[in-house]
């Protein structure tokens, strides 16, 4: 008789007490046969507890795994990843020199506006000035209406003429972060 044809036995795991089926063959008379499969795999019942794998097995394990991705990666734990050899740097570093026309910053940018985003703000823009605003407002987005308590972040100050030194009350309105950046790229207008 071959295995896969072994008649099923009853028996009870005497540590879940629950009734199970086993195959004939499968029960011998140790301690981790006489138990359900869930019970078997624990603490010192494991056939595996105590045992070591050896370095011939470690470095097949190893090997076997090459090329996989870490079930950790891409969860804050980049210092898992081994460091990034000579040649790849060099390969990298010349895929950037190529592209380097290509990059999307500054003049190239289809949003620039002439560096205006690095000028400061005029001396009356401050928390008062901001608050005062808000109030007017009543505390909501002047374009979804919006309310400051329903988004995660606080509502923003934005000047109508994108001019940071006209700080006239008549010239600043409420956005939530949405619109704001929705303003401030040009895909909504004012």
């Amino acid at each position: 008789m071959r295995k896969s044809q072994a008649p099923l036995v009853n028996f009870i795991c005497p540590l879940c007490g629950q009734e199970r089926l086993k195959k004939r063959w499968r029960i011998r008379q140790l301690k981790s046969d006489l138990l359900c499969k869930s019970c078997s795999v624990t603490g010192e019942l494991n056939p595996m507890f105590g045992k070591h794998p050896s370095p011939r097995t470690l470095k097949l394990m190893s090997e076997s795994h090459t090329g996989q991705h870490h079930s950790l990666s891409g969860k804050g734990l980049d210092k898992l990843k081994a460091p990034k050899s000579i040649e790849t740097k060099k390969r990298m570093s010349e895929s950037q020199k190529k592209n380097e026309g290509r990059r999307n910053y500054g003049e190239a940018n289809g949003s620039w506006k002439g560096g205006v985003s690095f000028l400061p703000y005029g001396s009356e823009f401050n928390k008062k000035l901001k608050a005062e605003i808000k109030f007017r407002d009543k505390n909501s987005c002047q374009i979804c209406q919006v309310s400051g308590e329903e988004v995660q972040s606080p509502l923003a100050i934005h000047h109508r003429d994108e001019n940071k030194q006209n700080n006239k009350p008549s010239n600043l309105i409420t956005l939530c972060p949405s619109c704001h950046s929705k303003v401030t790229t040009g895909v909504l207008s004012l």
